[in-house]
C-alpha cells in the first residue's frame, strides 16, 4: 500500500461572488467545520456496487465495509479490448481493481491507503488524483476541496541524501 494523506480546505467567494449561488448549504467556516461528515456523504448511498465520477472515466467500486469514518472499497479500471479466439474477432473485458482504505474520522489523520497492483493502475498517483477529482466533484457545492498528497517519512528523505555522499546542492519541497 501506498500511503496519502488529505486536507481539506474552504473554497472562499472571493471576487465570483456568484460562482456558489444557490448551490452552498453552508458558510466556507461551517462547510470546514462539517468536512469529514461532507466527505462521508460520497460513501453514504453507496449500495455494494457503486461509480466514482470523473471528468474522463467513471470507475465501478464495491464498497466492503464502512464504519466509523473508515471506508474500504475497491476501484476498478475497466478496459475492453479486441482479441481472436478460433480466428473470429473477440471484444473483452477486463476490470482489474485495488484496494482504497479511507480514513475518515474526526480524530484520525485524514489518511488514504492504496494498493499497489500495477495491473489495475500503473501508479496510486493516479488512483490519488482520481479520488482528489471525485471528492471534489462532491465537495465543490459544499465549499470545500481536498487536496490528496503522498506522505512522506523523514526517514525517506535521510536516505536519499546517504545515497549521495558527493552533497545535494538543492533541495525543493512541495
Amino acid at each position: 500500500f501506498t500511503i496519502y494523506t488529505y486536507l481539506f480546505s474552504p473554497v472562499t467567494r472571493g471576487s465570483q461572488a456568484d460562482l456558489f449561488a444557490g448551490d452552498a448549504h453552508f458558510s466556507p467556516a461551517e462547510a470546514y467545520d462539517r468536512r469529514h461528515t461532507l466527505l462521508d456523504e460520497c460513501f453514504a448511498e453507496a449500495t455494494p456496487f457503486f461509480t466514482l465520477h470523473t471528468e474522463k472515466k467513471d470507475y465501478g467500486c464495491k464498497l466492503l465495509a464502512r464504519h466509523g469514518g473508515i471506508v474500504v472499497f475497491r476501484l476498478a479500471n475497466s478496459r475492453k479490448w479486441k482479441h481472436e479466439v478460433q480466428f473470429k474477432e473477440v471484444d473483452d473485458r477486463d476490470e482489474p481493481s485495488c484496494l482504497v482504505i479511507v480514513d475518515n474520522r474526526e480524530a484520525g489523520i485524514q489518511s488514504l491507503c492504496i494498493q499497489c497492483k500495477q495491473k489495475a493502475f500503473a501508479q496510486t498517483r493516479r488512483v490519488a488524483a482520481l479520488l482528489e477529482e471525485a471528492f471534489n466533484r462532491h465537495l465543490r457545492p459544499h465549499r470545500l476541496r481536498v487536496g490528496i498528497q503522498a506522505k512522506y517519512h523523514t526517514s525517506e528523505f535521510w536516505q536519499t541524501v546517504d545515497k549521495h555522499a558527493e552533497g545535494l546542492d538543492w533541495v525543493e519541497f512541495h
